[in-house]
């Protein structure tokens, strides 16, 4: 019994350990950079950006 809640233990250790590095990957990719700022932004005829 206990080495089945060892097993259970590890398993739902590395898929939460997983899960935080593929947040943090998924962060650093699509965090906005200064670059972004740098586009111009579209606007219709009443000065509202589209």
């Amino acid at each position: 019994m206990k080495e089945k809640i060892g097993w259970t233990l590890a398993i739902a250790a590395l898929l939460i350990g997983g899960g935080i590095i593929y947040y943090f990957i998924n962060l650093s990719l699509y965090e906005t950079t200064d670059g972004l700022y740098e586009f111009p932004v579209l606007e219709n005829e009443h000065g509202k950006n589209l």
